[in-house]
């Protein structure tokens, strides 16, 4: 048995960074990704990199769930 206990705080020089830090280049790929993708056909995405950003597990399981009514009502 393992037991992990993490202690996240505000990111600073030094530090390791336990969320997301947005920067302007990744954003810019992740709207050329986002153009792209609108192009596919019969794919859905859903979630943080259909997003690009930072949601808590149970609000990303939420959005697949609401996704996957909105597929199977079609």
């Amino acid at each position: 048995t393992t037991i992990v206990r993490e202690y996240p705080e505000d990111f600073g020089p030094g530090k390791e960074a336990y969320y997301p830090v947005p920067a302007p280049d990744s954003k810019a790929l992740y709207d050329k990704y986002a153009t792209k993708a609108q192009g596919e056909k019969g794919v859905t995405f859903v979630g943080r990199l259909a997003t690009y950003r930072y949601y808590n597990m149970d609000q990303v399981v939420a959005m697949a769930l609401t996704e996957y009514e909105k597929l199977k009502a079609r």
